[in-house]
């Protein structure tokens, strides 16, 4: 069965991400500001990788966890885009790489570049233990073991649907051996799976008493935050961070505050590298740092300058290595324009490069940069979950007013909020 027009080879793309070496930093103020959450938004894909961990723990699997979690990812895609018309969803993820698969096979599905390279599995790596889904200990996806609560939500969650009258789990295992019935002829296997039907309501009633409740001696601090933040989005939040609700210590009003000023001048550091990345692509192929600046590129020197201040001006107690690594490039940004522009770009590296005193493209220069320059126009944003320790917030529209450039994982968590609220089989959206 053919299941759309594009196969996994048909579409090149070339990711353009600027990292400027603040991936530490941004996983630590990300992780403060909602603790033990991953990149999740929503329940579903806690699911999909437990039952990848699961069906890989199977007698004579021979496929990593890794592996069988894609795979069964990209199955639940492939099937919910086939119930919605291959439309683009906020919980889909793969359309371009997954419309041309002729087979639904795990053998096809689980082939390396058949699925995206960054799947929603990526964003659960931490929060699976975090959550007490899998044994304490591993970080490693490969690694992991289900917890006693992590079977617990696997059977709440799988027991109503029965494809071809088989246990979900003992179907998967077949499946993964090549051993079942076709699973695009399934109802109850794409109601199973399907990112877009939320978990039912024993399994989300687990989940919220893992997120809101796991109380061990690790745990307990990040329980107590995101305690706090889920009471804080509940009474409606503030976009000022003059007023701290009662509900958030100090400790963590402050690490949110400094989060969303590092945010800030992180935002402006990937403009102004699109700016001379446009100024190159327009003009002769260089960009002298130490010249008369065009105005654009002046007036967004001046932004990233104030808020690499505006970053520096608060001061947190410990030092972790990516925030440090963070406060130091601000620093330098704080000083003379050329330098702090020389440290950008050699911060980048990929899309511009520095030659002497002269900026000048890089392997990935493309010279009409957008979206500071994370991917490509022709890419779909769903073809790729963000980093897990750069999330990105899904139904913005719903969320309550919020403090500018405060963590993605805040409005998140809002999204989980409401997912684990849901009844029965009502669909997202």
């Amino acid at each position: 069965m053919l299941w759309g027009v594009l196969g996994p080879g048909s579409l090149h793309v070339e990711r353009r991400t600027r990292g400027l070496g603040l991936g530490g930093a941004v996983r630590y103020f990300n992780e403060v500001a909602v603790p033990g959450m991953g990149g999740v938004w929503f329940a579903k894909p806690l699911f999909l990788s437990l039952l990848g961990i699961r069906i890989a723990a199977d007698k004579d699997s021979g496929v990593s966890k890794i592996t069988a979690a894609n795979a069964v990812e990209a199955l639940a895609c492939c099937l919910a885009f086939g119930r919605n018309g291959w439309q683009r969803d906020d919980h889909l993820v793969g359309r371009r790489k997954l419309a041309g698969v002729e087979s639904l096979t795990f053998k096809a599905l689980g082939r390396p570049g058949t699925y995206v390279p960054q799947p929603m599995r990526m964003a659960t790596t931490s929060a699976l233990p975090a959550l007490g889904l899998v044994e304490p200990g591993e970080s490693r996806f490969n690694t992991m073991c289900l917890s006693d609560v992590g079977f617990d939500l696997l059977q709440a969650a799988s027991k109503a649907y029965r494809p071809y009258n088989t246990d979900l789990i003992d179907y998967l295992c077949d499946w993964q051996k090549g051993r079942s019935r076709p699973p695009e002829n399934s109802d109850k296997l794409a109601d199973a799976l399907s990112p877009l039907l939320p978990l039912s309501r024993e399994a989300l009633d687990i989940l919220c008493r893992q997120v809101f409740g796991f109380d061990t001696d690790v745990s307990r601090r990040d329980v107590s935050r995101r305690c706090a933040v889920r009471d804080w989005l509940a009474a409606g939040a503030s976009e000022e961070w003059t007023s701290r609700p009662d509900c958030i210590s100090p400790e963590h009003w402050l690490e949110l505050e400094a989060g969303a000023r590092f945010f800030a001048l992180r935002e402006t550091c990937l403009a102004l590298l699109d700016g001379i990345e446009g100024q190159i692509g327009s003009r002769n192929g260089h960009f002298d740092p130490a010249a008369a600046l065009p105005e654009p590129i002046e007036t967004q020197i001046h932004e990233v300058k104030r808020r690499a201040k505006a970053f520096l001006d608060i001061q947190l107690p410990g030092a972790d290595p990516g925030v440090s690594s963070a406060r130091e490039l601000a620093g330098v940004l704080n000083g003379a324009p050329e330098t702090g522009l020389v440290a950008l770009v050699e911060r980048d590296g990929r899309t511009l490069t520095t030659d002497g005193r002269l900026i000048r493209p890089g392997p990935v220069f493309r010279g009409n940069a957008t979206g500071h320059g994370e991917m490509s126009q022709s890419e779909d944003p769903g073809e790729a979950i963000a980093e897990e320790g750069d999330s990105v917030p899904h139904n913005t529209a719903d969320l309550p007013p919020l403090p500018a450039h405060i963590s993605p994982r805040v409005g998140n968590f809002f999204n989980m909020i409401n997912d684990l609220k849901c009844q029965g089989k009502n669909a997202h959206g």
